[in-house]
């Protein structure tokens, strides 16, 4: 069946086709993967900022002026912008003062 040239070359190049597409979605898969871990890495920072912050103000009943120290050091040792808005949105603290 391959005895001829022609047919030869044809299922190398076939082959080499192939081979890339595979090494392509692998890489994307890869790739895609990375992302997702990279995601669900943040949000859960996130969620733990969000937690520590909601647990401070409740338990404190700690208003905006007392709570900016503490967030300006979140924002420092996670590299982290937090800002915390009232119910209509507004930004009441800003952690870099922006």
């Amino acid at each position: 069946m391959f005895r001829s040239l022609n047919s030869r070359l044809l299922l190398s190049y076939v082959t080499v086709i192939l081979v890339c597409l595979l090494v392509a979605a692998l890489g994307l898969l890869v790739a895609l993967r990375i992302r997702q871990v990279q995601q669900r890495f943040v949000y859960q920072r996130l969620g733990d900022v969000a937690r520590l912050t909601i647990v401070v103000v409740r338990g404190r009943n700690v208003g905006p002026e007392r709570l900016a120290p503490l967030l300006r050091r979140l924002d420092q040792d996670r590299n982290m912008r937090i800002l915390l808005l009232d119910s209509q949105g507004n930004v009441v603290l800003d952690s870099r003062d922006e």
